[in-house]
């Protein structure tokens, strides 16, 4: 699983602490994957930050003294922040302020950022290093995974029933529905029996049908199912060279997938 600020927050050898509170924030901002921690006390690092980044700052740039504060200052700073779409601020404290200013606190609650007080005990490199090693881990795991989902699929394709056996397979793996519709437009075989239900599955086999009209290869994303309020996206590839089309696999959105889906 990729880290997120949640995962950061929940760790106890990094003892962070979230200042914004969460119920200004929106919903999926603690669990947005991070996939880079970035150190900076310019006054504008907003053009060397990429979406999803978390940023760490001891506020060199708000000045030490706390009485001259200028809260326009800090607006213009998270704003800024925000327009960058960073997932999360963290402030380290006692290394040029003692604590996290107030006006910081606030201009994140405004602005929906979520802020974390980061201790003196926590190096910012032990943060950076922290979200290497969990996107590292799910890199590793998630080719491990396709490593044996390739096996067990070809595995499948051995047995009596080949084409079938890779469909369920397939369908298992994934934790959707998977469906062949043949060349002639007909569902040929699906996985699990049944797992699709109407208007989804007509309007998947109609989409499948135009595609093979066309006779070209080609890929297709659907939202089956949205007249009744229950979308699911399928995904929809031919089979076959173009010309020669042999058919339509389609296959639906992993319950995961769809959550990172909702998540974005």
């Amino acid at each position: 699983m990729k880290p997120t600020v949640r995962t950061l927050l929940e760790r106890a050898d990094l003892a962070l602490t979230l200042l914004t509170d969460d119920v200004l924030l929106d919903p999926a901002a603690l669990d947005t994957a991070v996939p880079w921690v970035h150190s900076s006390d310019l006054a504008d690092p907003a053009p060397f930050l990429e979406p999803g980044q978390v940023l760490l700052t001891t506020g060199t740039q708000f000045g030490v003294d706390a009485g001259h504060d200028d809260p326009a200052g800090f607006e213009a700073y998270v704003e800024r922040l925000a327009g960058a779409g960073i997932s999360a601020l963290g402030f380290g404290t006692e290394v040029v302020r003692a604590g996290t200013p107030t006006l910081l606190v606030e201009a994140c609650a405004r602005h929906g950022v979520p802020l974390f007080e980061v201790p003196y005990r926590t190096p910012f490199i032990r943060v950076a290093r922290t979200v290497a090693a969990l996107n590292a881990d799910d890199s590793n795991a998630r080719q491990a995974w396709a490593l044996q989902a390739q096996r067990a699929i070809s595995l499948a394709a051995l047995r009596p029933d080949g084409l079938g056996a890779t469909l369920a397979e397939l369908s298992a793996r994934l934790g959707t529905w998977v469906g062949l519709v043949d060349a002639a437009g007909a569902l040929d075989r699906e996985a699990p029996a049944g797992g699709l239900a109407q208007p989804a599955l007509g309007e998947v086999v109609g989409e499948a049908r135009s595609m093979l009209r066309r006779g070209q290869r080609a890929s297709r994303t659907l939202e089956a199912g949205a007249s009744v309020g229950a979308p699911q996206r399928m995904t929809l590839q031919t089979l076959g060279a173009g010309g020669a089309l042999r058919g339509v696999l389609a296959i639906g959105d992993s319950p995961s997938s769809t959550r990172r889906a909702a998540r974005s």
